[in-house]
C-alpha cells in the first residue's frame, strides 16, 4: 500500500512543540472517546503551521483515523467550506464508483 502523502512529507522529530502536541493529544483523545473537538492553527508565515498539521496528521493516522487535506490561498479564506469541499472532493474521487450507487 502507499504511503500516505503527509508521512512522506513528515519528518522524524518535531522539536520545541511540546504544548501543541499536548494539545493535538488531548484532541485526539477526546475524539476517541467520541467527543467532537476541533483544533485551529494559525500563524505567521513560516513558523511551523504545516509541519504541525502534519505531525497532527500522522498521529490521527496512526489511530486509524481518517486523515484528509485541503489548502487555500489567501483569497480563497472567505470561502465557506472551501477547504473541506476539496477535502471531501480529493476523497470522494478516490473511492470505487460503485460505492455511490443506489441500492
Amino acid at each position: 500500500m502507499a504511503e500516505p502523502a503527509h508521512e512522506r512529507m513528515r519528518m522524524n522529530v518535531l522539536v520545541g512543540r511540546a504544548r501543541e502536541l499536548g494539545v493535538i493529544e488531548g484532541a485526539l483523545t477526546r475524539l476517541a472517546g467520541g467527543e467532537p473537538w476541533i483544533v485551529a492553527v494559525a500563524g505567521e508565515p513560516g513558523i511551523g503551521k504545516s509541519r504541525l498539521l502534519l505531525e497532527l496528521a500522522h498521529r490521527a493516522g496512526t489511530r486509524d483515523y481518517l486523515v484528509l487535506g485541503g489548502r487555500a490561498a489567501e483569497f480563497e479564506r472567505e470561502m465557506p467550506f472551501g477547504l473541506i469541499v476539496e477535502a471531501l472532493n480529493d476523497y470522494l474521487g478516490s473511492l470505487e464508483a460503485s460505492l455511490f450507487r443506489a441500492r
